[in-house]
């Protein structure tokens, strides 16, 4: 399908970059690998890491807000041989051209690219391909895919991409699936046994919160008056001879059966 892009020559970058990342990893190069602070960037940043260390790389992690001329100068003066940015970098590839001190950058994100990328920076991104990375693949999935082509070995981290692109909000599809390159991410997360794909309710704080602010908290669906209200919640449950708590700890909607 023409809106699916071409897969294929995205996962071809993708294993291109594996080979670039393990052939300087051979080298006994330095990298640096900077992440975004938010849910797909902390997401990411644990795939990449993870994948370095399990190849017994020497590198260095940083989370950052943004990318600013003073912050990329303090990168360089660390002296990386390859900086990798993962859920950020696209949107500032000519300040990392013009400021980056490194032999070459890697960019893993999936944000709209504000340029093409430079020579001696390497960027994968769906937007490329003509794939959109607000639905299809966050910057987790990208990086996922490129430890997935470091090694096999690293099949399990898919659980980690799966929570980057649910913290962009990309299953907004019917029964909340996950699509796209997405979907490989679910495939390898359920075949390495991390992930069960299961079709349930979907309520707030279902493990952590007590059932009747689980109820009163979900607005999506909207629940005529039940949403935001946790009195009418606890008549309800009251009523339907549903037990509130286990001794002193108030019971979950995953507790029910």
């Amino acid at each position: 399908m023409a809106s699916e892009g071409n897969r294929e020559a995205f996962l071809e970058r993708a294993n291109a970059i594996a080979n670039v990342v393990k052939d300087n990893i051979q080298k006994d190069s330095f990298f640096v690998a900077v992440s975004h602070h938010d849910a797909d960037g902390l997401s990411s940043a644990g795939i990449i890491g993870s994948g370095l260390a399990r190849a017994n790389a020497r590198f260095t992690l940083r989370i950052v807000e943004e990318l600013r001329e003073e912050l990329v100068d303090e990168i360089s003066k660390t002296k990386p041989d390859i900086a990798i940015f993962t859920d950020i970098g696209s949107g500032y590839l000519d300040l990392l051209n013009s400021h980056l001190e490194a032999k070459a950058a890697i960019v893993l994100d999936h944000h709209p690219p504000n340029a093409e990328a430079p020579g001696r920076i390497t960027q994968l991104n769906p937007h490329e391909f003509g794939i959109d990375g607000a639905t299809k693949l966050s910057a987790a999935g990208v990086t996922y895919l490129v430890a997935r082509a470091m090694s096999r070995n690293n099949k399990d981290l898919s659980a980690l991409g799966i929570v980057g692109a649910l913290g962009d909000m990309q299953d907004k599809n019917e029964k909340r699936a996950l699509m796209g390159l997405n979907e490989i991410l679910v495939e390898d997360a359920v075949s390495s046994g991390n992930v069960k794909v299961d079709t349930d309710l979907v309520v707030y704080g279902r493990e952590t919160r007590p059932i009747h602010r689980s109820l009163a908290y979900t607005t999506t669906p909207y629940m005529p008056n039940l949403s935001g209200r946790e009195d009418n919640c606890l008549t309800l449950l009251s009523n339907a001879g549903i037990r509130l708590k286990d001794e002193d700890r108030f019971r979950t909607i995953a507790d029910l059966t």
